[in-house]
This record gives C-alpha cells, sequence and structure tokens, in this order.
C-alpha cells in the first residue's frame, strides 16, 4: 500500500492506497465521515490532484481522477 493525504479546506487526512489506476484509486482511511465529494489528493513525492468520490464504506473511497 501507498501512503498519501486527502486534502480538503485546511484539512489533511492521512490514507493509503489499496489499489490505483490511471482514472482512479481505492484510498483506506480511518473514517470516511466528514470528507467531502470532491477533494484534493497527493501521493508521497507526487503532484496534487483532484478527485470525485464515486462509493464510500466505512473506511474505504473509491475515487475518480479529474
Amino acid at each position: 500500500m501507498i501512503d498519501a493525504t486527502i486534502f480538503f479546506g485546511s484539512t489533511e487526512v492521512p490514507c493509503t492506497v489499496s489499489s490505483i489506476s490511471k482514472i482512479g484509486a481505492c484510498l483506506v482511511v480511518q473514517s470516511t465521515h466528514g470528507i467531502p465529494d470532491v477533494f484534493e489528493f497527493a501521493e508521497r513525492d507526487r503532484p496534487t490532484c483532484t478527485c470525485k468520490v464515486v462509493w464510500r464504506d466505512g473506511t474505504r473511497l473509491g475515487v475518480y481522477f479529474r
């Protein structure tokens, strides 16, 4: 798994990437509560990109890269 960070407003949420493709990823977080449907995402040493949530459960987010 890859360590990454979700950014929205002044909030940073650590996450891990359990799977990734050219169009999206599955992100694992402690809790999806409070994470908006659109946010910025960055893997370590990579540029930030905008993500849109396409599905969520208690600890995972399926996102599409915009």
